[in-house]
This record gives structure tokens, C-alpha cells and sequence, in this order.
């Protein structure tokens, strides 16, 4: 019996329909895992993760990412340095390694052409979500402030300003400075440029005969004596001063606080009366400012001829310039 011709195409169309519907079916049951996986492996690629970045209180970046360290560096007492494997060696840098180091690898998701290479702007920085950022409590343009005030007087010092707030520390410089690139010329000198003056004690005799209800020790570190400045403008309440707010993500949240919040009166309010809110000398400046509602406290200590009151009020008026603007 002859099979009509209406048949025999139908069973001409239905062989190869049934050969593909078997193929998407390896594909999408058999074999789907195993595609998925050579897929995903096509567009997701493996890139280094930067050492985790530390900035200021706005998150203004206090550290690079590909260069570390600059000529213009802040702060380079407190954040400290790393060594040439990129482990901190000293300072925040130190305190904070296990924070800041690289997880080593992440992810990121790109488009590749035939031959397997990125296809420029077709990709994603999924792996910046692994950076990590140590935020302190610095200002970056206070500290600036400080920084040039001191370099522009040759101080052989220190200074240190205050939020009279909450007592987050602002600003500290130690003078000399060192370059974090190349600590090595430091050691090797048995120079001091690499001791951080603001948290070293000094001989507090100018404080203690200008105003002996405040200071009843022989030797105060520059902190200190901002510390007690700070307690003055708050009549008479000390609170623990910060220099790290804690653990960010890019865009400024903290995910792990790292703030003290203890307080305790130390003065009575009738005692800080009688304190003035600037006590200067050559060696030491210290004072909180505005004389009204005072937003800042701050110390400032000179070893060598630049005098403490000058660079006090150099910074104070520049600081106060800067809320202006």
C-alpha cells in the first residue's frame, strides 16, 4: 500500500523535530549543571583585592589603593605603614591588619569575545563589595589645616584638636614627619621623626603655673592636655576620645562601631570657672574655641623656637575660617 504524499512529508518534519526536542532536552536535564557551570565560568573572572582602605570621618580616602602612600599623605603618625609585603607595620595600619588585608581573590563579571578576552565596558566590580574600610574620626581638611600650619612654622612639635562634642579626636600631628615609603632612613639614623610627639609626655611647668587647678601633673602628653581642654568646655566632663569610628562599607555605614562612649566628671563646674579658655606660652597653647558654644578643643606644643601661641592661633583661625565657607 502506497503512503499518501501528505503522510510522508509529515514523517519527513517529525524525524528531525524529534531529534531536536531529544537535544534540548540533554542540554536543559542531562547537561544542564555542566553548561551552567562553563557559562558562568565564561563571564566571571578572578582579580586581586586591594588592601582595604582608611579614611577620614566623611570617608575621604586617607590611603590609595594602588599607591598607598603619597607626598600628601595625612596623618602619617596614626595611620603608620606597611612593609614591602603589604602587611602593617605600625600604626592604624598595625591595629587594623586583619581588617585591611587583602582576601586575596574576588570575583567580577565581564563579556568575553570568541577569542576569550574582555569585551571593554561589559563589566561589573562585583569584587569591590570585599574591600574593607578602617573610618577614624579625622577631618581631612582640619587635619590639613594642622599639617600646614605646622610645616609652615618648622615646628619640632606636635597638635592636637578636639571635637568638645564627643571628644573624637579631629586632627593630631607629630613633627618631624617621615616618609611611609621608605621608613628605613629613619631606623637606620636613630632619628626621632618616626615618634609620634602628640601621645609623648613633656614637662607641663608653663601649664602648671598658668593654671595649677588644671594641670597637677609634671609631665602631660599634647592629647592629654587637648583632653583637658576639651573637659573645661564640657564643664567638667571627661569622655573617652576615639580616633576610629569603626568598620565601613563604601559608602560610609558602620558595620562594626569601634567607638568607647564612657564619661565621668573629673572637675567641678565651679572649678572650670575659674579656668580661662586659652592658656599660651612658647612651649604650650592650649584652649577651646568659640569662647561661645564651643565646638573645639585643642593643644599645641613646641619644642623648638616656633612659638606654641602663634601656631595656636594660626590653626584656630583657619579652622574657624573653614566652618565659615
Amino acid at each position: 500500500m502506497r503512503i499518501k504524499r501528505p503522510k510522508k512529508f509529515l514523517l519527513i518534519f517529525m524525524i528531525p523535530l524529534v531529534y531536536l526536542m531529544c537535544a534540548i532536552l540533554n542540554i536543559t536535564v542531562f547537561k544542564g549543571n555542566e553548561y551552567s557551570h562553563m557559562a558562568a565560568t565564561q563571564r566571571t573572572n578572578q582579580t586581586e583585592i586591594s588592601r582595604g582602605i582608611i579614611t577620614d570621618r566623611n570617608m575621604i580616602p586617607l590611603t590609595g589603593t594602588d599607591i598607598r602612600y603619597t607626598d600628601s599623605s595625612l596623618a602619617r603618625h596614626v595611620i603608620g605603614y606597611t612593609d614591602s609585603y603589604g602587611d602593617g607595620i605600625s600604626g592604624i595600619e598595625k591595629d587594623f591588619d586583619d581588617e585591611l588585608s587583602s582576601n586575596g581573590k574576588g570575583p567580577y563579571s565581564s563579556l568575553k569575545d570568541a577569542n576569550g578576552n574582555e569585551i571593554p565596558n561589559f563589566k561589573t566590580d562585583d569584587f569591590k563589595t570585599n574591600q574593607k574600610y578602617v573610618k577614624l574620626t579625622l577631618d581631612y581638611h582640619i587635619q590639613n589645616i594642622v599639617e600646614n600650619v605646622l610645616d609652615k612654622n618648622s615646628t619640632t612639635g606636635a597638635a592636637v584638636v578636639l571635637d568638645t562634642g564627643n571628644f573624637d579626636i579631629l586632627a593630631v600631628a607629630s613633627r618631624p614627619n617621615f616618609d611611609q615609603n621608605d621608613v628605613a632612613q629613619y631606623i637606620n639614623s636613630g632619628g626621632t621623626a618616626l615618634v609620634n610627639r602628640a601621645v609623648t609626655p613633656y614637662k607641663a611647668d608653663e601649664l602648671c603655673a598658668t593654671a595649677p587647678l588644671l594641670f597637677t601633673k609634671t609631665e602631660i602628653t599634647p592629647l592629654q592636655a587637648a583632653q583637658l581642654a576639651c573637659t573645661v568646655a564640657a564643664k567638667g566632663i571627661r569622655k573617652e576620645s576615639n580616633i576610629v569610628g569603626g568598620i565601613a562599607l563604601e559608602n560610609g555605614y558602620i558595620i562594626k562601631s569601634m567607638r568607647n562612649g564612657n564619661q565621668k566628671r573629673i572637675l567641678p563646674k565651679t572649678v572650670t570657672k575659674e579656668i580661662k579658655s586659652e592658656i599660651s606660652g612658647e612651649i604650650w597653647a592650649i584652649g577651646y574655641f568659640p569662647y561661645e558654644n564651643p565646638q573645639y578643643a585643642m593643644s599645641v606644643l613646641s619644642e623648638n623656637d616656633a612659638s606654641a601661641n602663634k601656631i595656636y592661633n594660626e590653626i584656630k583661625k583657619r579652622i574657624l575660617a573653614l566652618n565659615i565657607q
